[in-house]
C-alpha cells in the first residue's frame, strides 16, 4: 500500500487513483477514459461523479470565503453585498481547477475506502515495447 503522503501528492499532481502515476486529465476538462498506466477505467459507471459535487461545493465555499475575506480587507469602505459578489469574479478563474481537484479528491477517497470493487474496472494496458 502507497504512504498517505503518496496519495496526496498523486492527488496534487492529478495522478490516477489505483497505480497513483498515470494521468488523469487529457486536457483542461477532458478525462482519459482509462488510466495510461494501469488501465483503470476513471468513470465507472454513469452519475459516477455525483458524490463530486459535494466537494466542489465545499471547495467553491471555501475560495469564495476566502476571496471575500481578502476583499473585505482591501475594500473596507464597500459594503459586504458588494464584496461577496465581487469574490466570485477570482473564484470564476479557479472553476476548472475546482472541477478537476473535486473529481480526483473524489476518485481517491472512493478508492481509500472501497478498493476491492474499485479493482473490477480496469483493462489490462499492453505493455511498453522495449527498445
Amino acid at each position: 500500500m502507497k504512504s498517505r503522503l503518496g496519495r496526496w501528492q498523486a492527488i496534487l499532481e492529478q495522478r490516477c487513483p489505483r497505480c497513483l502515476n498515470g494521468k488523469v486529465f487529457t486536457g483542461l476538462l477532458d478525462m482519459h477514459e482509462y488510466c495510461p498506466s494501469c488501465g483503470l477505467k476513471l468513470e465507472r459507471e454513469q452519475g459516477y461523479f455525483l458524490g463530486a459535487m459535494y466537494i466542489s461545493y465545499a471547495l467553491a465555499l471555501i475560495l469564495i470565503v476566502a476571496f471575500a475575506l481578502v476583499l473585505m480587507v482591501l475594500l473596507p469602505d464597500v459594503r459586504y453585498e458588494y464584496v461577496v459578489f465581487l469574490a466570485f469574479v477570482p473564484y470564476l478563474l479557479c472553476v476548472p481547477a475546482v472541477f478537476r481537484y473535486s473529481r480526483l479528491i473524489f476518485m481517491h477517497f472512493d478508492r481509500s475506502t472501497n478498493s476491492s470493487t474499485f479493482d473490477e474496472h480496469y483493462r489490462p494496458v499492453p505493455p511498453e515495447p522495449k527498445p
